[in-house]
């Protein structure tokens, strides 16, 4: 997964769990639907291949993000398995650069949670998660 202008590092933690959309108000309701549409879609309209794998549970219960992130022409399928959970976030950059976590890229998850994720700088260890992400995309069912 690639762009013609690749992120560094520093563009790439902003983009990712930092500007999802909204500026962030730890007043609001923490909702991924606030947190996910702008700068995906920007990224997106940018020519960058975004493709998000939501579990069931994620699905039921965010159904407006993923059917508002589906009409923004980003590819969005359920997890290979009903009773799976899939709990990852991972973003690769131009194949070498890779950001993986576990914090949800919600306003509270970014403002009051400990969180931890690692951005890793290594074609090896990319292409490891290009195959990781790709098997999930292609043993997922449709959204």
């Amino acid at each position: 997964m690639g762009s013609s202008d690749p992120l560094n590092a520093s563009q790439m933690t902003d983009v990712a769990p930092n500007r999802w959309g909204e500026p962030m108000n730890p007043q609001r309701e923490p909702q991924p639907s606030r947190a996910g549409r702008g700068s995906v879609a920007q990224l997106r309209s940018m020519g960058v291949e975004v493709r998000v794998v939501v579990d069931d549970e994620t699905y039921r219960s965010y159904r407006e993000t993923v059917e508002h992130t589906k009409s923004r022409s980003i590819g969005v399928r359920l997890d290979p398995g009903s009773r799976t959970t899939t709990h990852a976030k991972v973003v690769i950059v131009d194949d070498w650069v890779v950001f993986v976590g576990s914090r949800n890229w919600t306003e509270s998850a970014l403002t009051l949670n400990n969180e931890v994720s690692v951005v890793m700088y290594s074609e090896e260890i990319a292409q490891r998660f290009v195959e990781y992400s790709e098997n999930l995309w292609t043993g997922g069912r449709q959204a």
